[in-house]
């Protein structure tokens, strides 16, 4: 019986055949597909087809031992997963090799059905379809899943006009759209990269009584990601956050590795915080040193990224490489921000690390050009030694350096003075900065 049965199932007619002479599409002779290599596992036990019956031949009547395979439950099971596999082929071979058994389709197997054949073909093949088996089959009828399946066809060409005419359609015919038809429209709108309509679609979700879910935002970012639309990734994201929609850790990494393809700043900023707000400090120091060398690679570096990426982790307490200071504190003087560069400088020697000497004098001199930086410079110190905090001697003689490049006499020989009051001991390149100073001094009040 079961031989039989494969028979039947590989010698049956095309369903279209058998529908309403002229109103359904031709479809793929059932034979061609059924020689192609189908996964298909009630089949895989049979070595070979059994041969064909003579024509004056009558089947034997079902045997009790029918294989449970071709029951209609395994028919909708079968149709259902190859379409979820996008394996339409098989779609359309199972359910016409159902209908040809005598199983009339349900509604589940009828929209998946159709999808296939929007998919694999066309959305027109697909409308006569339904109109062929709507006349065949009175059980059936269009429902919100068949617009959405034919909209399925829309997507996979990008036809957003068709989409949308889809929706109207279905608004007309007095159906309300559900979640998954919602979703399909932003997938077909964002897939011909308009993105806009997309995010309207969002909008229009809660009109309808329908929540956005984290999927929904991310149908428009993985899209942008695919066009290499960056900043229209970062919109959606922040939106997405925003409006309560937090992705998880995985997602967050995932669009990390999207947005640093891209060279996207503040979209990598903006995961590596949702990162570390999911509390998925485990890989962040890793992240953020990768990134700072990724940034650090580049011709022209974007200073502000990595002067943002520094504080992201001191913020965090991550621990980066010592190495990595020594460019934060070049980023700070690239911007011209010296005072921050001495407090990376002062955090970097308090660390143990020297600083270079060329970084040293470039932030005496940048010091130089304001005294009242000077002053504060040498006033973060004393907070240091105040919260008991080691004060680092090279950063006193920075300090000092810049004195001498004012130069400021009195400046340079009252933080001599005080150096015994932050628990520090002058070294050569104290009295190398101060001499320094009584030459530029003379020089100057000679000049």
């Amino acid at each position: 019986a079961s031989m039989r049965s494969l028979a039947r199932l590989r010698s049956a007619a095309p369903l279209a055949r058998r529908l309403v002479a002229g109103r359904a599409p031709a479809l793929q002779p059932l034979g061609a597909i059924a020689r192609a290599t189908i996964p298909f596992r009630s089949l895989s036990a049979v070595p070979s087809p059994a041969p064909e019956e003579p024509a004056d031949s009558r089947p034997e009547p079902p045997s009790s031992a029918e294989p449970e395979s071709h029951t209609p439950s395994w028919y909708k099971s079968e149709v259902s997963r190859a379409v979820r596999a996008k394996d339409y082929a098989t779609a359309v071979m199972l359910f016409e090799a159902m209908t040809e058994a005598g199983i009339e389709p349900e509604p589940p197997t009828f929209n998946a059905f159709i999808e296939a054949v929007a998919v694999s073909r066309s959305v027109a093949d697909a409308r006569l379809t339904i109109d062929a088996l709507l006349a065949k089959h009175p059980s059936l009828a269009r429902e919100t899943a068949t617009f959405t399946a034919l909209m399925r066809g829309c997507e996979a060409i990008a036809d957003k006009q068709g989409g949308l005419q889809l929706l109207e359609e279905m608004k007309k015919a007095g159906l309300t759209p559900d979640r998954a038809c919602f979703h399909t429209l932003i997938s077909t709108l964002a897939a011909g990269r308009d993105f806009k309509q997309a995010e309207q679609v969002l909008v229009a979700m809660r009109k309808a009584g329908v929540q956005p879910t984290a999927t929904s935002y991310f149908k428009i970012i993985n899209a942008a990601f695919r066009n290499d639309e960056a900043d229209v990734a970062y919109a959606v994201l922040s939106r997405m956050v925003e409006e309560w929609r937090t992705p998880d850790a995985r997602a967050y990494e995932r669009m990390l590795d999207q947005f640093t393809r891209l060279r996207h700043g503040e979209g990598q900023m903006r995961c590596l915080e949702g990162m570390i707000e999911l509390q998925s400090t485990r890989n962040v120091s890793q992240q953020i040193g990768h990134m700072l060398r990724s940034e650090l690679d580049n011709s022209k570096p974007d200073y502000s990224k990595v002067i943002a990426l520094w504080n992201l982790a001191e913020s965090r307490e991550a621990r980066l490489h010592w190495r990595l200071s020594s460019a934060v504190i070049h980023a700070h003087i690239q911007l011209d921000q010296h005072l921050d560069a001495f407090r990376v400088a002062t955090r970097h020697a308090e660390l143990g690390n020297r600083v270079m000497p060329r970084l040293a004098d470039a932030i005496a001199i940048g010091l130089a050009r304001d005294p009242a930086h000077v002053d504060e410079a040498y006033f973060l110190l004393e907070r240091l030694q105040s919260t008991d905090q080691l004060v680092p001697l090279q950063a006193a003689n920075i300090i000092i350096e810049a004195c001498a490049r004012i130069p400021d006499l009195d400046r340079a020989f009252a933080t001599w003075a005080e150096l015994s009051k932050l628990g520090l001991s002058p070294d050569i390149d104290t009295y190398n900065s101060l001499l320094a100073t009584c030459v530029r001094a003379r020089e100057y009040s000679s000049a």
